[in-house]
């Protein structure tokens, strides 16, 4: 009997030695995945510092530069920068061209349908070639009223009935992955939509001399692929230095298309990092606003998902 009971007394000393060490280890590896967190936040803060200086410095570089120099750096800046940390790496990407894509919250301004913006986006999907993409839905998402668009809106009496229910936003989008809690919008198009449009703060102008052939097509209806071809091989040698000598190509000759919402500057900049430390890794994005010549902010900051 007295070996059964050390016996068993050894077994529970082990038992609980072994859930102690477990307990501990579960805590130090917890500890260090908030250190590690924390210190991926604040490598992606010392980047924003670094970056908003070197906007400035080279904007005089940066923001008239040909067609040649825009498909460049187009190619090369999602190549970003990569540097070695301690117990990892840092990767950095710059991109431009975020204001060249259409600005899905321009669809609604002041909280009412911007009809003019609604054609634009209309037209943009008709030349991507999707067929599916419920427009009213995303009005209602976007305005302020609780007033379902016809025919295909749908505002909270829709997102409540849902196996897991929310309800719509009902204002101005932060990331474009939005899109996919509205109804009736698939991953298919979703992916397809995605690298044309972008999530700018309400009444952001798109500039013309980022846009690629799809945007340019959508700004009239009787502009050509061709026309729009055109457009950008003007721009080969200068870019558009003015929404006039953009609106006086021949491309568009007799062709009215309003310089409203339109600009020839980047106020916009997007900011990627890449964080890896250990077993971590985290992915930020700043947007980034030149509020005038000398002075950019952080705008928006938020952590990626994929």
């Amino acid at each position: 009997m007295a070996l059964i009971t050390a016996l068993l007394v050894v077994t529970l000393a082990t038992i609980l030695t072994v859930g102690m060490i477990s307990r501990q280890q579960f805590d130090i590896r917890r500890t260090a995945n908030l250190q590690q967190l924390e210190q991926a936040r604040l490598y992606h803060m010392a980047v924003e510092d670094h970056a908003t200086p070197l906007l400035k410095r080279y904007w005089d570089e940066i923001e008239f530069i040909s067609r040649e120099e825009f498909e460049t750096f187009t190619a090369l800046s999602p190549l970003g920068y990569r540097e070695e940390i301690e117990g990892g790496a840092l990767d950095v990407s710059l991109i431009f061209a975020v204001q060249g894509r259409f600005n899905i919250n321009n669809l609604v301004k002041n909280g009412k349908i911007d009809d003019k913006r609604v054609v634009q986006f209309r037209r943009l999907l008709n030349i991507l070639e999707i067929e599916d993409m419920p427009v009213d839905a995303i009005i209602d998402w976007l305005d302020s009223d609780q007033q379902v668009t016809y025919p295909d809106g749908a505002e909270d009496g829709e997102y409540l009935g849902f196996e897991i229910p929310y309800r719509s936003a009902n204002r101005a989008m932060v990331d474009s992955s939005e899109l996919l809690l509205i109804k009736g919008i698939s991953q298919e198009s979703f992916d397809k939509l995605r690298p044309h449009i972008s999530v700018l703060p309400e009444g952001s102008k798109i500039n013309v001399n980022w846009m690629e052939s799809e945007q340019l097509m959508a700004l009239h209806a009787e502009i050509s692929k061709e026309d729009a071809e055109a457009l950008m091989v003007t721009r080969t040698d200068n870019a558009y230095e003015t929404i006039s000598q953009f609106l006086q190509q021949d491309a568009l000759a007799g062709i009215a298309i309003e310089e409203d919402g339109l600009t020839v500057s980047n106020d916009y900049f997007m900011l990627h990092t890449t964080i890896q430390i250990d077993r971590l890794t985290r992915r930020y994005r700043t947007l980034l606003k030149r509020a005038d010549v000398d002075h950019v902010t952080v705008f928006k900051r938020s952590r990626e998902l994929y």
